[in-house]
């Protein structure tokens, strides 16, 4: 049996499905300067249950124009979570897209 590293939940996964909407596109310039770009995106999984999954692209992956509504895609994912005020928080965020 192999050791299981148990700081890696999920290094990255892949979730195949329509785009339904594409909710809001946001940008601004961080604390150091940099500009950034996030796009929300909710997709419907291609699946016997059907699940909805609002997905977060940032960077060159936002600018993606084959990232539309109707699209079938399969997109690279890594899920993360983060602490704020007590309260946890999870995100979906898109590493790479391929139709």
């Amino acid at each position: 049996m192999s050791a299981v590293n148990p700081h890696i939940f999920l290094e990255k996964d892949e979730l195949c499905g329509m785009v339904k909407e594409v909710l809001s596109v946001k940008e601004g310039v961080s604390k150091n300067g940099k500009t950034w770009k996030r796009k929300e995106i909710l997709i419907e999984t291609n699946e016997t249950y059907p699940r909805k999954v609002v997905l977060q692209a940032w960077g060159e992956v936002a600018d993606l124009e084959i990232i539309k509504e109707g699209a079938l895609l399969v997109f690279g994912v890594e899920v993360r979570s983060r602490k704020y005020q007590e309260s946890w928080y999870t995100d979906v965020q898109v590493i790479y897209v391929r139709s």
